[in-house]
């Protein structure tokens, strides 16, 4: 079956800004001059609308099923990138006025060509002097990629068919493409990565035909003439520290990384680079020009900085287990940070997974006694069964050693691998949810049972050791306290574990 190839219709809308006005590329955009960061922060904001609060377990399970692929949680990173790439948009196209002259000619030439099936005839021009370039670097999993798929989809329509008389031709305009940069990269590995690329968002074939005997030169003139005409505005080419392979020999190198800046000129279209701390050797040594637009460098979230406040907190509004914990616990964030080291992808995995396996103990959990919250050995639990591919790296970040990016970044670690052991953990814990669970027993939940729990996690949080016996002095308490609050009851039991401590220190 052929892919649908979505297409937004033009609506052109004068642009505030004088600078841009009659420049129907740019104003088929839409304008976020107006926006404030609350907005854009809003527009990028995706999950998946919240479980009914009586859902039954199999209900919230399968709702988590869900969250994973779908929540994009947006911090401050996430808008200042928004606001770069917005300014790139708009500098790559500034020169390109499809109503005057040059770009008119090209649109009409490639139309009939094309109709004709003819795309061999060279219709690139050269524009700008210096390419627009700007580099995104993290370590693996920090969230590049998914910040810059979810930015350019909440933000603008990739393609957008003109077909206005003014216009002078009827042609498809490509906001943005996203390519990957291809493991021992070489030009022409590239260009087909990009021209396979054109071919899948526009529909059509444009990578038909090409061999492996086809001669560079003639490559690259059907990329640029068709990146050309269909008004490229941004090129994003991920994984590029693949540009740095090993496989290829410094003069390849050099090769490609000319090309790029060649090819940027020549369409006018700028180019963000997403890669692994790896490219900075590019930014530093071999061309300067990598980062023309400056190089934005990623860190992991840091423990109870900003974006880990921020992070967490709304991550915890996803906690959907039957008993409700308004602020996460400091013992749960702090096993969580511990776990994951703050990266945004470990950290959500285990957030969801640790839920999935607390509900598929759920039985278990009340015949004991206690309520159904998130607890730290399960968390630990579910990580030392599922996140064994990404450990080393954790265990890298958690040593606090100086040089402990750049040994990531020369790790092989097997990202398939974490991605299929934490699929298989969702279906297997969804699997014991949808033999064993009971909903009916989650229904009202008992009031005590949840204080109990609440003040479990805070003598947690406080290094008590909580055993069975101490468990049975919290409900006890409750039980002859019907008004007692969490606090009355952590102090009651922490009053019953001084006066054990000082009997058996005078025995």
């Amino acid at each position: 079956m052929a892919q649908s190839i979505h297409k937004t219709e033009a609506e052109y809308t004068p642009h505030p800004i004088e600078f841009y006005q009659d420049n129907p590329l740019i104003e088929a955009l839409p304008c976020y001059l107006e926006y404030g960061g609350i907005d854009i922060l809003k527009m990028l904001s995706t999950s998946p609308e919240r479980p009914h609060p009586e859902a039954g377990i199999r209900q919230r399970s399968e709702w988590l099923f869900q969250l994973s692929s779908n929540l994009f949680i947006p911090l401050v990173r996430h808008y200042e990138l928004a606001a770069l790439i917005t300014a790139l948009i708009l500098q790559g196209y500034e020169n390109r006025q499809p109503v005057n002259g040059q770009y008119v000619s090209i649109l009409q030439r490639v139309y009939h060509e094309r109709q004709q099936g003819n795309l061999d005839e060279d219709f690139g021009s050269s524009i700008s002097d210096s390419p627009l370039m700007l580099s995104l670097i993290g370590a693996r999993r920090i969230g590049k990629t998914r910040a810059l798929e979810q930015e350019m989809n909440a933000m603008y329509p990739q393609v957008i068919h003109h077909n206005s008389p003014d216009m002078g031709a009827v042609f498809d305009q490509v906001v943005y493409l996203k390519a990957d940069v291809p493991s021992g990269a070489t030009v022409k590995a590239l260009c087909m990565s990009i021209l396979s690329e054109l071919s899948r968002v526009t529909g059509n074939s444009y990578a038909d035909g090409i061999r492996k005997n086809t001669k560079l030169e003639s490559l690259r003139s059907r990329l640029e003439s068709l990146c050309n005409a269909h008004c490229v505005g941004i090129i994003i080419l991920d994984e590029a520290q693949n540009l740095l392979g090993s496989q290829s020999p410094k003069t390849d190198k050099t090769e490609l990384l000319n090309f790029i800046a060649e090819f940027s000129n020549t369409v006018n279209a700028p180019i963000i680079f997403a890669g692994t701390p790896k490219i900075l050797e590019i930014c530093q040594q071999e061309m300067s020009g990598f980062g023309t637009m400056g190089c934005l460098q990623w860190d992991r979230m840091r423990y109870r900085d900003r974006d880990w406040n921020e992070f967490v907190g709304e991550l915890w509004k996803y906690n959907v287990l039957p008993f409700k914990v308004p602020v996460i616990p400091e013992e749960i964030e702090e096993t969580l940070y511990d776990l994951s080291q703050g990266i945004p992808d470990i950290l959500v995995k285990l957030f969801i997974l640790a839920q999935m396996r607390t509900l598929a103990v759920a039985s278990e959990l009340t015949e004991q006694g206690r309520p159904v919250l998130m607890y730290r050995d399960t968390i630990q639990d579910v990580h030392d069964d599922c996140f064994g591919a990404v450990k080393p790296m954790t265990e890298i970040l958690r040593s606090g050693d100086s040089g402990c990016m750049a040994k990531i970044a020369d790790m092989s670690l097997d990202y398939a691998a974490f991605d299929k052991a934490f699929e298989n953990a969702m279906k297997q814990e969804s699997s014991i949810i949808n033999e064993n669970c009971d909903d009916s027993m989650y229904e009202e939940p008992d009031q005590k049972l949840l204080l109990a729990g609440m003040a479990e996690q805070l003598l947690l949080s406080m290094k008590v050791t909580v055993t069975d016996e101490i468990r049975n002095v919290i409900r006890q308490y409750l039980d002859e306290n019907e008004e007692a609050a969490v606090r009355d009851t952590v102090s009651a039991a922490l009053d019953y574990v001084f006066r054990k401590t000082g009997s058996e220190q005078n025995g």
